[in-house]
């Protein structure tokens, strides 16, 4: 099955960029907030998703979406996007892993990759050898129906 229909936005790769946005967020008491920064495509996540995250964390998201994977590999490449979290398709995956702006996982932190679908992790290893930089976020396929 042709791996660019099957893969719409499959892998999610965190630290995607080295060094964070430069002016961070303040909190009520003069102090520095945390804050996540996500680009994503537009229309990925519910409208609820960011303010029920921000108010059960207390972390503040900056959320920039994208219509295109040549939009989102042109902002990364120009170097130093600030984003913590991207979401790319796996066709473009492997290239921007290549081009070096990803930061590989810290996958101590992620206990849940042990419940990973072993059979996608190897399809998203063709991209990203030893599953380094990225974690599957949705599948997607493409279907036509015909009457």
């Amino acid at each position: 099955m042709n791996l660019r229909i099957l893969t719409v936005g499959v892998a999610m790769s965190l630290l995607a960029a080295c060094g964070g946005k430069e002016e961070a967020a303040k909190t009520a008491d003069g102090g520095e907030a945390k804050v996540l920064n996500v680009y994503n495509y537009s229309d990925y996540i519910a409208e609820d998703t960011i303010p029920n995250f921000e108010k059960a964390t207390g972390v503040k998201v900056t959320y920039d979406v994208f219509d295109s994977d040549e939009m989102v590999e042109t902002k990364l490449l120009t170097g130093n996007s600030g984003y913590d979290i991207v979401v790319p398709t796996l066709n473009f995956f492997g290239r921007q892993i290549q081009a070096g702006v990803f930061l590989p996982l810290d996958k101590s932190r992620i206990p849940n990759l042990a419940n990973l679908d072993p059979a996608i992790m190897a399809r998203i290893a063709g991209q990203d050898p030893e599953n380094k930089y990225g974690v599957p976020y949705m599948i997607g396929t493409t279907g036509i129906g015909y009457n």
